[in-house]
């Protein structure tokens, strides 16, 4: 039973859609599924309960994040903030990799534009620039090359890369023409933060001197900012 029961928890879990790069252990498909409906069935029914249910995991931790949402011109995960546009619309992270999630408008309200913040992505500076690379090309197929940029916020040292084209997204099954991801990997004491800010072309430009604000506005949080070490999700 133990072992039916690993297997089970094995099948509930998912693959984080920004990319890691390091290649996931393989799980064989055939006996997940099965095994999963075999504790399914053994398990005797929950009686309901008077208190209502604890949110756990990511979703424990949207809640959190969306709490913390105060002043819609401030962005804050992980012990930081960023200033934002009121227009930018968060969304809960939909992972625990995610640590912020927004959605950047259009100008007529269609085509949007997803700002994330993601954490626990490894890999060098060149191995993440290579593979972003890697999933765009031209109108003609052929390769795109990145325009790399490096600054500082707060002493954070930050690396800009953008690509336009035609993009594959994670998971995608084909390309889609007139893209634009604008990736910055941020060096923190806790390791690298990943802040993409990623869409339709003419969207992403229409966001990208706020979104190069948010970068260079980085900072620490503090106490003075109404949070302090305790806004850490």
């Amino acid at each position: 039973m133990t072992v039916l029961c690993g297997l089970a928890a094995l099948s509930g879990c998912r693959v984080e859609p920004g990319d890691p790069p390091s290649d996931p252990p393989s799980v064989a498909p055939a006996s997940t599924e099965p095994v999963s409906e075999a504790v399914a069935s053994s398990t005797p029914p929950t009686p309901p309960s008077t208190a209502p249910a604890v949110p756990t995991g990511p979703i424990a931790a949207s809640t959190a994040t969306r709490s913390r949402e105060r002043d819609p011109r401030t962005a804050r995960f992980l012990g930081y903030t960023a200033p934002k546009p009121v227009t930018w619309q968060w969304q809960p992270p939909a992972s625990v990799m995610r640590a912020a999630n927004y959605v950047t408008p259009g100008r007529s309200g269609s085509n949007q534009a997803h700002l994330i913040v993601f954490r626990g992505i490894g890999g060098t500076t060149e191995a993440n620039i290579d593979r972003w690379r890697k999933r765009f090309r031209g109108p003609d197929g052929g390769p795109v090359e990145p325009v790399v940029t490096e600054f500082e916020a707060a002493g954070l040292p930050i690396t800009l890369v953008e690509l336009s084209g035609e993009w594959m997204r994670m998971g995608a099954q084909w390309f889609t023409p007139n893209q634009t991801q604008i990736a910055a990997i941020v060096t923190t004491p806790e390791g690298p933060l990943h802040i993409t800010l990623g869409g339709d072309s003419a969207t992403v430009a229409l966001h990208r001197d706020d979104f190069l604000r948010f970068l260079r506005g980085l900072r620490p949080e503090t106490s003075s900012d109404g949070g302090g070490s305790s806004e850490r999700p």
